[in-house]
């Protein structure tokens, strides 16, 4: 897995976890 893949997911994670906080 390409480091560059891994942080997209990382921030699309993130992206769902605060769209779920709200």
């Amino acid at each position: 897995m390409s480091e560059e893949v891994s942080r997209s997911l990382n921030a699309q994670i993130r992206m769902l976890f605060r769209f779920i906080s709200l």
